[in-house]
Order: structure tokens, then sequence, then C-alpha cells
């Protein structure tokens, strides 16, 4: 068997690691061409950044009451749909609005209220489109929808499959700034970043095997804003408007990248015991790893039964 390893800067802007192995070597390099190819054409579609993406161009024409959507961006909104329900309102594609407030009391130096908080909170609670398929219809104001917590997942899966599926490998393991997909044979070997050292020579929280599976971290970082002398996390808890810091990372393998992503996210918004109850009552095979802020780790049943090299 052949292999192909190989970076790419400035995907998605972040880094993309390629791991590919195939019985030909013309046809591994095929493969990393399609992917990248495939992961620009999603990309064109999924971005809030590229202004004349479909999503932003269906947003755009979503207010003058215009509902069309290609296939790729109907299954984002239903997912997003879908996993609004499923969280209880923890994943809210329109969180948006309540960055936007705490980014302008960073420049004001003004904390929001708690009343105007729950207002903004209350006002985007309830999802500003309803999917009737195969289109989604616009209820409200949807310039604030950004699929970001799950977009990235998606289109990692996406752009996997459709390589696959155009080419003859034996494994692939495609990771964009850390959410990870495997597919084909053996195993794919994940380190764990133990948040608390985040260094490339410093020893990992954990390293798990993957096999046929997406892997997704999420949690704090060094973003966020201060006012006065208080740090404000960017994490917001969209059911409150008010940033949560209580946990650290939330590493989370599924079926698929999508799933691994979202998961993640609203793994960053609960307490972590919390998390693991809210993993647990899903009708899935989801393992997950949360590292609070006080540096306590809760996992579930099916994260210590992952295999180790």
């Amino acid at each position: 068997m052949k292999s192909l390893d190989s970076v790419h800067e400035g995907v998605l802007g972040t880094r993309l690691s390629l791991h590919l192995r195939g019985s030909n070597s013309a046809h591994l390099q095929d493969a990393e061409r399609l992917l990248l190819a495939e992961i620009d054409r999603i990309e064109s579609i999924f971005s809030v950044y590229r202004l004349d993406s479909e999503l932003n161009r269906w947003k755009d024409m979503a207010s003058k009451n215009h509902r069309p959507c290609s296939g790729e961006l109907g299954v984002l909104l239903k997912l997003g749909s879908e996993w609004h329900e499923r969280s209880g309102g923890i994943f809210n594609p329109s969180v948006g609005a309540l960055s936007e407030r705490w980014r302008i009391a960073g420049e004001t130096q003004v904390s929001p209220s708690a009343p105007e908080l729950l207002k903004i909170a209350q006002r985007i609670s309830e999802l500003p489109y309803l999917i009737e398929t195969p289109t989604a219809v616009p209820t409200g104001d949807c310039s604030w929808l950004n699929f970001n917590a799950l977009a990235k997942g998606l289109l990692v899966d996406l752009a996997t499959a459709s390589m696959v599926r155009r080419s003859s490998l034996g494994s692939v393991v495609v990771n964009i700034g850390g959410d990870l997909v495997h597919v084909g044979d053996g195993f794919a070997s994940v380190r764990v970043e133990d948040p608390f050292r985040p260094y490339d020579n410093a020893d990992p929280l954990d390293t798990v095997l993957v096999s046929n599976q997406g892997v997704a971290t999420s949690g704090s970082s060094k973003r966020g804003v201060r006012i006065g002398g208080t740090w404000f996390s960017h994490v917001i808890d969209p059911r409150t408007g008010w940033p949560v810091d209580r946990v650290k990372s939330a590493t989370v393998v599924a079926p698929d990248a999508a799933t691994a992503d979202v998961v993640a996210t609203v793994l960053s918004v609960l307490p972590p015991s919390e998390g693991v109850l809210f993993v647990e009552s899903i009708d899935l095979e989801i393992a997950c790893a949360v590292v609070g802020a006080d540096r306590t780790v809760a996992t579930n049943v099916k994260w210590d039964a992952l295999p180790r090299r």
C-alpha cells in the first residue's frame, strides 16, 4: 500500500492535515486534489465569511420571503433545526446576536444588564425558519444565522465522502483545525490535548483510536472581552445570554464529524456532569471527555471503552 501525508495551511482559515492510503500513488494525488476542490465548493455554500456564499444569499433572499436552497444547504439547515431542538436551545445558530452585544460591551466597557440579555435570548430562542422538505421557510430575521459550530464538521463529512466515493482508497484521515474524520480500514490515533498544557511537547490528556468516526474538540480559549477587571468568555449560553467558563475543553467521538462538532459545542456550555448526562440521553454512539475549569475530567462509559494503543 502507498501512503500520502500532506499539510495545507489556510484551508477554512486553519490547517488541513491529510493522510491517505491506497494502492496507487497517482490515485492518492488525484484524491488529494479532489478533496481540496470539494472543500472549496462546499465552503462556497456554507460560509458566513464569503459574501457570495449560498448561505448568505439564502439569508438575504429569506428577508424577501424567497427560499430556494440546494440539497447540501438544506441538509445544514435541517441539521441545525434538529440539534436546536435536541439540545433544548443550547445549540442556537442565532447566538451571534448575543456575541455582538458583548462585543459592543467590550468597546464601551459597560456590561449589559441581565434583563437586556434575557430579552435578546428570548428573541432568538426560536429558529427564524421552518423545515418544509425539501426547502427551508423563513419565519423571522435570518441575518444572525451562523452554523459554524456545525458546518465545519458537516463540510469535512461531505467532502471526505465525495472523495471516497470517487477514489480507490484503503483509508482516509482528514483533520481540519481539529475536526477529524476517519474512513476505511484500520484506526486513526487521536491525541487529546491537555487544555491546561497546550504545548506540542506536553503529554496529551489521552490518546484514543477511532475507526470510521468523527472527532471534534471545543471549549474556552483566550477569546472574549474584558470589562473593567472582569474577563468574560466568548462561550455564551444562548438561553440566558451570559458567557460561561465552566468547561476548559470538550472532546467528542461520534459516528461523523458533524455530530461530534455540534455535541462538543453543547458540552462547552453545560457543566461537565450535565454534559455527560446530555450525551447519555442521546440515542447515538457518542463518547465524550469534558475537562472542567477546576481541572476535573468527566467522561462517559463509551469514552472509557474506546480502544487505546
